[in-house]
């Protein structure tokens, strides 16, 4: 069946544990790129000063890609728009209820705050270029996109009817990135020792966060992440699948392949 997390409070939870077991966490610190000698990481070389380490783990989201292209690293993923509204109040919606998915209308939702949650993996997805997002970005978002989502919203109330007298209480547009094949990145750099990339988990990143977090976790200390993960290797890519023109083009549809 189903399983729910509040992500903020998953997050917390990690934390949480992390700092039990002696790390630490710098907030607000913009890493500029990591630091190597003789084609190993030496550190992380930020705003605020040099870090030195022996291992670094680019897990920087939608950012992992520009942050790899610091040291030549390929991370092939692009953001692309990705969106979901939130209603008022429905009747017989109930905190407990089940999640819905409709593949053939690429749409899915859940209760909220007493209303629906209806969002969408799109087709023909609108990349978003991040050197023309304001900075900082983190906790923001982009504005409303009622074009590219309200064929989403049609099909929502083709399901579920009732939607086409409900008001809508806000619509989400915030970037999530994608990679070529809609598969995680999880691997070692094959240029460059120590430097681990987990990032493009193409919007299954709360669910995967525990499983490839602990594997690359192993990975790290026993030198061995105890499966095959060819998968998500980086080296499924070649150069030309890293270029932003190609990149650009691939994503628009990787959104709709998660129902895939």
């Amino acid at each position: 069946g189903d399983g729910r997390v509040d992500p903020t409070a998953l997050t917390a939870a990690y934390c949480r544990e992390a700092k039990q077991n002696g790390a630490r966490f710098l907030e607000g610190v913009n890493v500029k790129q990591a630091v190597s000698r003789t084609n190993a990481v030496t550190g992380v070389d930020t705003d605020q000063g040099q870090i030195r380490c022996e291992v670094v783990v680019n897990c920087a989201g939608m950012w992992a890609r520009d942050i790899g292209l610091k040291n030549n690293v390929d991370i092939p993923l692009y953001a692309v728009e990705h969106f979901y509204a939130l209603t008022e109040s429905l009747k017989d919606v109930y905190p407990d209820m089940p999640t819905f998915r409709d593949p053939d209308g690429l749409i899915y939702g859940r209760e909220e705050v007493g209303g629906l949650l209806v969002g969408c993996f799109d087709h023909d997805a609108l990349p978003v270029r991040l050197s023309e997002l304001p900075a900082p970005f983190e906790f923001a978002l982009l504005n409303e996109n009622w074009d590219q989502f309200m064929p989403y919203m049609e099909q929502a109330i083709h399901r579920i009817p009732t939607l086409a007298d409900c008001g809508i209480r806000t619509l989400v547009n915030g970037p999530e990135s994608f990679t070529p094949d809609a598969e995680a990145h999880l691997d070692e750099a094959p240029e460059l020792k120590n430097y681990f990339v987990l990032a493009g988990l193409s919007s299954s990143g709360v669910t995967r966060s525990g499983g490839m977090g602990g594997v690359l976790a192993r990975w790290i200390v026993e030198g061995d992440p105890g499966l095959d993960l060819s998968r998500y290797s980086l080296k499924r890519f070649g150069p030309e699948h890293n270029r932003e023109d190609y990149l650009r083009r691939r994503v628009r549809d990787m959104p709709s392949a998660h129902f895939g």
